[in-house]
C-alpha cells in the first residue's frame, strides 16, 4: 500500500491534497487511467463528518480551479445533462486550467449516470480510454 493511503487527512487538507494523493495512485500502480466520481457511498461516513465539521475540523472547499493545473493527464470530465446546475460551471473552470481536459455533457443523464452506466456514459468514457 502507498504512503498516500496510509497517511490521515489532517486539517490543512486540500486540493493539493488530492492531486497529490491522485499523483501517488497513478505512480504506485503504474496505471495510466483512472475514473473518478464526485459521490461517495456508502454513507456511513456521515455522522462522524457531522462531528468533526461541528468541532470545526473542517476542508477548505475554496481552493481555486488553478490547483488542478498540475493534473498534466489526459483528464475527462462527463456531466450528465441534469445534473445539479452548478456542475457544469465548476468543471468547466477546471477544464480552463488543466492542461489535457476534455468535457462533454452526457444526454438524458443526471449526476448518477456513472452508478447506472447507461450506453451513453459508457459509450463516451470508452471512446477517451481508447
Amino acid at each position: 500500500m502507498g504512503a498516500w493511503a496510509q497517511r490521515a487527512h489532517k486539517q490543512d487538507y486540500s486540493l493539493a491534497t488530492e492531486v497529490g494523493d491522485l499523483s501517488a495512485v497513478l505512480k504506485d500502480s503504474g496505471s495510466k487511467r483512472v475514473i473518478g466520481h464526485s459521490g461517495v457511498s456508502p454513507s456511513d461516513f456521515i455522522p462522524e463528518f457531522e462531528r468533526l465539521t461541528a468541532a470545526g475540523d473542517t476542508i477548505d472547499a475554496n481552493d481555486p480551479p488553478s490547483g488542478w493545473a498540475g493534473v498534466d493527464a489526459a483528464t475527462r470530465f462527463d456531466i450528465g445533462e441534469r445534473s445539479p446546475a452548478y456542475y457544469a460551471p465548476i468543471a468547466k473552470e477546471l477544464v480552463a486550467a488543466m492542461p489535457n481536459p476534455t468535457i462533454e455533457m452526457v444526454p438524458r443523464q443526471g449526476h448518477d449516470g456513472i452508478a447506472r452506466a447507461p450506453k451513453a456514459l459508457v459509450g463516451s468514457v470508452a471512446k477517451f480510454l481508447t
